[in-house]
């Protein structure tokens, strides 16, 4: 239909109150179709010659689903395969992927996000055109009959008001199992409204509390051994008669279904040291989770708090006693808590020897000068002879065996890797005597070497835009007995709208000694159903100290 072919006479009727209203007010009337549009709170405002108004009432209105990401400040519009992408202040707007020039930009007016009208109105189809004499904009979709066919399931026309206003979270951030969430939608009243979350199995029902406002409380489960929905994205469903919405939220919550791990401990746990002031310290590895908060960590030497004198940081403790150890059992004691409120406890013991015991004479690490990656570092160690020893450097060797070259003269050597990040790690041998006995030294060199980037993990299954079956297998390459972090996300098209996107799983594999890592099963069916859906497998080498790789991405489809 030509805008030409407007009824001039029943547009302008039909808003004449309206816009009256409108110019009283000094502010500018949309008329879509010959339905007004009403705004709440800020209106459409002129810069620069241009109309910009809020977001969703006028696109709503024109059978568009709008989606407004505030992380990147990112606008996003769909209608009849038409895509449209805008950010706050960026002259440069994409349609169908393709670059626009935009005379005025989208804008945050009074906290309301405002984008270009005629932009959007003519970028979706619409024609456009400005009635001075009303002080008002008339939109003609063109598809007048079909809106509510296109984007709304259903032979019956669209109710004008059938919308979502808002889906809300009382939680977000990091949850735990256990948790309770409260979701509350708002939109048109006295319909029925379904609340989907990524890996639950069923559809929430959301009850009616007030008038167009539904409200549903969930109970975060305990994910492990199942779909692992690390990141909550909800989406909410209203329908009214025989017609749909379909709403994502902007706003997330995390799940931290474990506690952290305490690995790395030095003195070994019921080892035996000979001196008599030892280094006690430990590593934290939350790879997957909320980080250690370092405020709750706390450190106890026989019962006595050492945290104040501690060093700590969300990766690792450190204590040193300023006074020598009695010769005799200690206990340690290390508690802390995760930033979503999971609590970690680790206990282990260590006996200090007495100043008679002489079953090691000396540990230390040659090679280490001007060290880099693909050089070798010795390590030694004198003990007494028949014994059997082990070395392990800070968290990324662990009792790597050594051979007693000759009587008491234990010998052991490591390779240093791509991305072994060795600054500050403690150098540690384990000794157990022939009688049984089992001692820990700490040797006092250092390797200060950072060795660069580390290496990329290679995705061998599934392959890049192949089909793929449940349940998903990821397998691949990356260095031998390193730790990879395996993410999978998917985007769906639900009832035509926007793009909906969620995480399916979250996970860390170690690679065997050749280099090969393979994830359990991984149970797509709990996932939000959709059409065109795809898959983002990210794989990650993890290194010390929260090192990453750069990831490695494909895209797969179901």
């Amino acid at each position: 239909m030509n805008i030409n072919k407007f009824s001039r006479t029943a547009v302008l009727a039909a808003s004449a109150v309206f816009a009256a209203s409108a110019m009283a007010q000094g502010g500018i009337s949309v008329i879509i179709d010959g339905r007004p549009v009403a705004f709440r709170g800020t209106g459409p405002q002129q810069v620069n010659g241009r109309v910009l108004v809020p977001l969703r009432g006028v696109l709503e209105q024109m059978g568009a689903y709008v989606d407004w990401q505030p992380a990147g400040q990112l606008v996003t519009a769909q209608k009849s395969g038409t895509n449209i992408e805008l950010r706050i202040g960026d002259r440069m707007a994409r349609v169908n992927d393709r670059p626009v020039t935009l005379d005025v930009p989208a804008m945050i007016v009074r906290g309301n996000t405002m984008v270009p009208l005629r932009f959007m109105s003519e970028a979706l189809g619409a024609e456009v055109k400005w009635e001075p004499s009303q002080y008002a904009v008339l939109i003609n979709t063109a598809d007048t009959g079909t809106r509510g066919q296109t984007y709304y399931p259903g032979t019956n026309p669209l109710p004008a008001d059938l919308r979502i206003d808002a889906l809300d979270m009382n939680r977000t951030g990091w949850v735990t199992p256990g948790s309770q969430i409260r979701f509350t939608l708002r939109g048109t009243p006295g319909g029925v409204a379904t609340l989907a979350i990524p890996g639950e199995t069923r559809d929430i029902t959301m009850f009616e509390t007030s008038p167009g406002v539904y409200e549903a409380t969930w109970t975060v489960p305990d994910t492990q051994g199942r779909v692992n929905a690390s990141r909550i994205n909800p989406v909410a469903r209203l329908k009214v008669g025989n017609n749909e919405r379909v709403f994502q939220s902007t706003a997330t919550a995390n799940v931290d279904v474990t506690a952290p791990l305490v690995r790395a401990m030095t003195p070994d746990d019921q080892t035996t040291v000979l001196v008599s002031r030892p280094t006690i310290s430990a590593v934290f590895d939350d790879t997957v989770g909320s980080g250690i908060d370092p405020s709750s960590v706390r450190l106890t030497l026989d019962g006595r708090d050492v945290t104040p004198d501690a060093t700590v940081t969300a990766n690792f403790i450190s204590y040193t006693p300023a006074v020598g150890l009695d010769a005799r059992r200690h206990d340690v004691k290390l508690t802390g808590l995760d930033m979503a409120g999971n609590r970690v406890t680790k206990t282990w013991s260590f006996r200090v020897g007495t100043d008679g015991e002489q079953m090691i004479r000396s540990f230390n690490v040659t090679g280490v000068e001007g060290a880099r990656p693909g050089d070798v570092l010795k390590f030694t160690l004198m003990a007494a002879p028949g014994g059997r020893a082990t070395f392990s450097l800070g968290d990324i060797v662990r009792n790597r065996p050594m051979e007693e070259r000759e009587p008491g003269r234990y010998v052991g050597n490591y390779t240093i890797r791509r991305g072994d990040d060795l600054v500050n790690q403690p150098i540690t041998a384990r000794f157990v005597a022939r009688s049984g006995e089992v001692y820990t030294v700490q040797s006092t060199d250092r390797v200060d070497v950072n060795g660069g980037p580390l290496e990329s993990p290679t995705i061998l299954s599934p392959r890049a835009d192949t089909p793929i079956r449940n349940p998903m297998v990821i397998e691949g390459r990356a260095p031998a007995n390193s730790r990879v972090l395996v993410r999978v996300d998917y985007s769906t098209s639900v009832l035509g709208a926007a793009r909906l996107n969620g995480a399916v799983t979250e996970v860390v594999v170690v690679a065997d000694e050749n280099g090969r890592f393979r994830t359990d099963p991984i149970d797509l069916r709990t996932l939000i159903k959709g059409s065109d859906t795809r898959y983002t497998v990210t794989a990650t080498t993890l290194g010390t100290n929260d090192r990453k790789s750069e990831p490695t991405t494909i895209t797969v489809s179901k």
